[in-house]
């Protein structure tokens, strides 16, 4: 993506943007490696191989982001600086290693822990100075029933490993070196000699290392969370093996400090996902029981403190996709990303506490997607401009909708929606959704708008299915805080309107090179039309940025030099969006003037980058 800086607009423009709300110029569409507002993409999808289902772990070494995957053809890992050029860096593991499941550093070395692809494999343990690999253990440290490394943790100066053994139970293994063959075994198998599931989490607090497991129960049927301490790391005391209290509390799936309290997660499909939180690590006091007031949320995988705030994310086998929900105090949670990122098959998301981790002061989660393969998402800093008042407090009242107007039955499938957003000096940005369902459950579009006061409309840049019912809703947000919905309308789309056919192109010419970075697109007029949808971006990139005009021409400034680009235009009658044109290319030149670079690139004031004031995801991309 190729999103220009405000700086590039100039202080006055900044100004009349921000502060009054009106830039309502180029609007870009996200896809793959796009961004959803709040958020940005900083992997292809799958590291290009769909593959590569799932981003099973994230961790921070020597000053790089590395990534496992979950891949039947053999597990990866991949590293990038903060220019996102993703690099190879895999191991050479045994045929049938099909998933990295977890990863730390530990002095001066990075380990990761795997496993193979059936389960009558063994994990493996291997380490990187960041130039060459070495393998600690090849043989589950010489448990056949080793399935995998399944947690790893530092403690008292000494890296534990967790095996996952569903003969008898985990074993926990630990070394001062972490040198092939200086580990030993510092528990009972399973604490107890009784099979463990082996999905692990573990974490210090207080002194003390936790381990959170879920014991096989039901002859294999079922599984009841456990979490075990010891204080020097060879002694093991039951905190719980009851689920605390709730036989439907199968694993324990997360845990972080925040606050000075510990927190710990909990699997529960039959009543909701949990959070219980405790001072010393043994008195434990619930947060929530109920998934946050849905059944659905009963994977609750991850939890980490970042910036003041605890995030606390779930994942979703079915139905949902995977949600990110925060909170101030550990108490009062607020969702602040919903509907995968814009792909409803992220459905997992830092899977059992292993991929969300903190880079270069910014928090990075990394998904699992069955149909594109893995993505990592950064959440972007909220960045606010001096010139706009800004306060505390949450958003107290709700857009009123105006059309199209409830129950209405349509005569077009490219509506335009309208809305009123008030006068809450509090608001920063609106958001507007259309869905198939009216619980939102179906998401086919969301808006992201700077029209956060008063009068506002909107047209998304594709058309709706014809003869369809769709669900509409607004709300505002202050401060990265949702306020409440407005209600919630639907309209019937039209059909049997005459779609209209392509515009022919004009100039530039396809395939010349510009003597500008200041360009005007043209076109032939379309007989019928209203107004024409204008694409452009650059070659190679997945998203587009477009506008509307009422001419059959539209100028472009901003673009970068030596920059290849193409476009393409479809016309609007009252019915639809007609057909996209031919796709034309052109390149802009290789260095400008220097009037030219004084023009556009004045002296930066904010790095604040911008599609022009709305962010839009679109699920049907070009």
């Amino acid at each position: 993506m190729n999103l220009q800086p405000l700086s590039k607009i100039g202080t006055v423009g900044l100004i009349l943007l921000f502060g009054l709300g009106l830039f309502a110029a180029p609007i870009r569409a996200a896809s793959t490696g796009a961004e959803v507002f709040g958020w940005r993409q900083v992997n292809e999808s799958g590291f290009n191989d769909p593959m590569n289902t799932t981003i099973s772990t994230l961790d921070v070494f020597d000053g790089q982001l590395y990534a496992g995957t979950w891949n039947v053809n053999g597990a990866q890992v991949l590293r990038a600086n903060e220019d996102w050029n993703w690099t190879q860096f895999t191991p050479t593991f045994s045929a049938d290693t099909s998933a990295i499941i977890d990863a730390e550093s530990f002095d001066g070395w990075l380990y990761i822990g795997t496993a193979p692809l059936a389960d009558t494999g063994v994990g493996e343990l291997w380490r990187t100075d960041g130039n060459t690999w070495q393998q600690i253990t090849s043989d589950g440290f010489g448990d056949s029933n080793n399935y995998d490394l399944a947690a790893l943790a530092v403690f008292s100066g000494k890296l534990y490993a967790a095996t996952g053994n569903m003969v008898t139970g985990l074993e926990m293994w630990c070394s001062a070196s972490g040198d092939p063959g200086s580990w030993e075994q510092v528990n009972a198998d399973g604490f107890n000699g009784t099979p463990t599931w082996p999905e692990t989490t573990m974490e210090v607090f207080d002194g003390q290392l936790f381990v959170g497991i879920s014991r096989i129960t039901g002859n294999y049927t079922g599984g009841i969370a456990e979490l075990w301490r010891s204080e020097d790391g060879k002694t093991w005391t039951p905190v719980f093996t009851d689920g605390l209290g709730d036989p439907n509390n199968s694993n324990l799936t997360a845990m972080a400090t925040f606050q000075g309290k510990f927190y710990i997660s909990l699997r529960n499909t039959v009543t909701g996902g949990q959070v219980w939180r405790s001072g010393n690590g043994t008195d434990w006091t619930p947060v929530f029981q109920d998934g946050l007031g849905e059944t659905a949320n009963s994977r609750p995988y991850g939890l980490i403190e970042f910036e003041d705030h605890l995030y606390l994310i779930f994942s979703y086998i079915t139905g949902k996709s995977a949600e990110v929900w925060w909170s101030a105090d550990g108490s009062t949670w607020r969702p602040i990303l919903k509907g995968g990122w814009g792909d409803e098959n992220n459905r997992l998301a830092d899977y059992f506490d292993k991929a969300a981790v903190e880079f270069k002061d910014s928090l990075y989660i990394g998904t699992g997607n069955e149909v594109d393969g893995g993505e990592i998402w950064q959440k972007l800093h909220s960045v606010y401009l001096p010139v706009i008042s800004r306060g505390g407090g949450l958003c107290s009242t709700a857009p009123n909708l105006i059309s199209p107007a409830n129950g209405s039955s349509l005569n077009t499938i490219a509506p335009l929606y309208q809305w009123d957003s008030g006068s809450n000096p509090l608001a920063d940005s609106l958001r507007l959704q259309v869905a198939l369902d009216s619980g939102f459950e179906q998401i086919e579009m969301s808006l992201y708008s700077s029209r956060h006061q008063g009068f506002g409309y909107f047209r998304f840049s594709h058309n709706l299915e014809p003869t369809t019912t769709y669900y509409w809703r607004t709300f505002l947000m202050c401060e990265n805080i949702q306020g409440p919905y407005s209600e919630v309308w639907f309209f019937t789309t039209g059909s049997g309107g005459v779609i209209l056919p392509p515009p022919s192109l004009v100039s530039p010419p396809d395939g010349g090179n510009t003597s500008s970075t200041t360009v005007t697109l043209a076109w032939s007029p379309l007989s019928g039309s209203e107004e024409y949808l204008v694409h452009w971006r650059e070659v190679g990139t997945s998203g587009y940025t477009y506008t509307w005009t009422t001419e059959t021409q539209e100028t472009l400034g901003w673009l970068d030099s030596g920059m290849a680009y193409e476009w393409w235009v479809s016309a609007r009658n009252d019915y639809a969006i007609g057909e996209d044109s031919q796709t034309w290319h052109f390149t802009t030149p290789a260095s400008l003037s220097i009037p030219d670079l004084q023009l556009q690139n004045p002296v930066p004031i904010y790095e604040l980058y911008s599609d022009g004031g709305e962010y839009i995801y679109q699920k049907q991309d070009r």
